[in-house]
Formats: C-alpha cells, structure tokens, sequence
C-alpha cells in the first residue's frame, strides 16, 4: 500500500477520534463508548495498518 492511501487512513482515524472526543464532551455518548472506538481505533492501527505496510 503506497503512503498516500496510509495518509488517508490516518487522516479517518484522526477524524473519527476528534469527532469521539466533541460527542463525549457534549455528552452525547458515554464513557463506555467513548473508550471502545478509542480502543478499537488503536487495535486497527496496531495491528492492521502494519500488514498493509509490509512489502
């Protein structure tokens, strides 16, 4: 995968976590919630964006 396409995961991930953090703080979600798509955002970045690095 080449860097624009892992550009552009990191820019969704990045989204998605600033969207979590406004949504928490206007308590719209709980802290449950709020700690599982932290949970699951890092679990992808840990472990499936390597794959897709790997030659």
């Amino acid at each position: 995968m080449n860097s624009k396409t892992l550009k552009t995961f990191g820019i969704i991930f990045v989204i998605i976590l600033l969207a979590n953090m406004i949504l928490f703080a206007l308590k719209t979600i709980n802290g449950l919630v709020f700690w599982l798509i932290i949970l699951i955002v890092a679990l992808i970045a840990f472990f499936v964006i390597p794959k897709f690095n790997k030659p």
